[in-house]
């Protein structure tokens, strides 16, 4: 069912993001993604391993690093590889 949504989620993702893009940039962008960091890491640190260790399928379609099946600890470590993937994209000579 979600590799059949593969285009309107595209098309979701890109448009969002652009209007996101309007609305929350510069320092306000820099609170919101520190905010959102600091309750993802304070619940991964909540989470029992038995939690962490269950996983779904993924849409392999949709982002290069999602695959078929994935536990909770790879999908909270998704976001950092996503994260480094576009930093190299948009980092001129080497990254810091």
């Amino acid at each position: 069912m979600l590799e059949a949504g593969t285009r309107a989620f595209h098309i979701i993702n890109y448009q969002s993001d652009r209007g996101a893009a309007r609305v929350v940039h510069g320092p306000r962008l820099i609170r919101w993604f520190d905010r959102t960091l600091d309750v993802l890491q304070a619940e991964l640190e909540t989470e029992p391993a038995a939690v962490l260790a269950r996983g779904m399928h993924m849409p392999v379609s949709w982002d290069p690093y999602f695959r078929d099946w994935m536990s909770l600890t790879e999908i909270y470590h998704y976001g950092t590889e996503h994260y480094d993937h576009h930093r190299q994209q948009l980092t001129i000579g080497r990254p810091s």
